[in-house]
């Protein structure tokens, strides 16, 4: 069977996810020894079983484990999964996130300046993309005119993100980059950091650079690891559902109609959003034990891969669930993970995608996304969002 890392199936991979859900639950990779699972039910399963079902010791055959760097967050369970979240937790709190939506507005506001008067514009780069970087730049305290770095850096990191679990052949040439990426996030961040313990701001990188109110404190490769999570991570994730956002409107014009009509509908199109085109598609878990997954036996010390994608198309769950409706009132999607890996930023890229979207319709007639069919999409299994994103736009 053809399976979900085939290149034409991952430009639309929900047809192949419906009949894997029906037929395939449970599908064998030879190349890596790794099963993907597709069903809503076995992916609640074993994202909720954190004792049964490991985030340490899964590793992705990418630079993500590189032996230089210790495991990230989202690679260790509890406890040590929950010090290490401690130390940015406070920074996406619900009360904290709360208080940068006029900063987030401001942003957006200057981000359509420039993009609207051209009419026609890739949305990706003009403002799907700088949204998050420059956001995320601000809360870590990154001066203004290194935000382009943050993105670049993102870029290339999160490039080769998964791309052996499709084939096994290494990218030299792209390893060697990505080591000269750390490299330059190392000596980059090593002196911001010095910069803080002498002159702390009001800033995450003050707060990571000196100890808590516990003395708690991560040392330098803990901290870089950090730092490289945070960036990769809230950037592409939060580009993805704005772009995804725009690409579903502009293909269900209805819907694009109804929420200028009804903005108050918007956070509820966010959801759909989210569920519909998840950013992220795909996480992983390894068996601490013996366990009967989809009807099939999983030893223990194998690895699956939890389809995200799939499970938030999946029918048994979502009344006509391969409807785009911006309606939708039981939402019970997985974008964001669930359990103790549930996605400490959440709030922040809901808050960035609900200022961008309503700003974006208020600022317009209309805009549709120019040749559907030749979008460009990322290159890592985990994500799906487009890299570039031609669109009309009428001021």
């Amino acid at each position: 069977m053809v399976g979900p890392f085939d290149p034409e199936i991952r430009r639309n991979p929900y047809p192949f996810y419906a009949q894997a859900r029906r037929h395939h639950p449970f599908i064998y990779h030879e190349n890596t020894g790794y099963r993907s699972i597709f069903r809503y039910e076995d992916i609640i399963s074993v994202l909720k079983d954190w004792s049964g079902w490991a985030s340490d010791g899964v590793r992705v055959p990418e630079i993500s484990s590189h032996p230089d760097l210790p495991p990230n967050m989202l690679s260790q369970d509890p406890p040590e999964h929950q010090r290490l979240r401690g130390f940015i937790r406070d920074q996406f709190m619900p009360r904290v996130v709360r208080t940068l939506g006029g900063r987030v507005e401001s942003i957006v506001q200057r981000l359509l300046d420039d993009a609207i008067p051209k009419g026609r514009v890739d949305f990706a780069d003009t403002v799907a993309h700088p949204l998050p970087v420059i956001v995320i730049g601000s809360i870590l305290g990154v001066p203004d005119e290194d935000w382009t770095r943050l993105r670049t850096w993102a870029d290339i990191l999160s490039d080769r993100l998964g791309a052996r679990l499709a084939r096994d052949n290494p990218n030299n040439d792209a390893y060697e980059k990505e080591l000269r990426v750390l490299q330059e996030m190392n000596q980059y961040f090593t002196a911001l950091l010095d910069e803080r313990r002498g002159q702390p701001r009001n800033d995450l990188l003050s707060e990571l650079a000196n100890p808590n109110a516990a003395g708690d404190q991560l040392n330098e490769k803990e901290l870089l690891q950090m730092l490289m999570l945070i960036v990769m991570a809230s950037t592409e994730t939060t580009g993805g559902l704005i772009g995804n956002a725009v690409i579903e409107l502009s293909r269900h014009p209805d819907q694009q109609g109804f929420l200028r009509q009804h903005p108050e509908a918007i956070p509820q199109a966010i959801e759909e959003v989210l569920r519909y085109t998840s950013p992220a598609q795909l996480t992983l878990r390894l068996a601490r034990r013996d366990h009967v997954l989809a009807d099939t036996l999983v030893k223990e010390g194998k690895t699956v891969l939890l389809w995200l994608g799939s499970a938030n198309r999946d029918e048994n769950v979502f009344p006509n669930a391969e409807q785009f409706d911006c309606t939708r009132t039981d939402n019970r999607h997985i974008a964001f993970g669930i359990g103790p890996h549930y996605c400490l930023g959440a709030r922040l890229v809901r808050l960035e995608a609900l200022i961008a979207l309503r700003t974006l319709l208020r600022r317009t007639r209309g805009f549709c996304v120019l040749q559907h069919e030749r979008l460009e999409y990322h290159s890592s299994p985990f994500f799906r969002l487009v890299t570039h994103l031609p669109v009309e736009l009428d001021a």
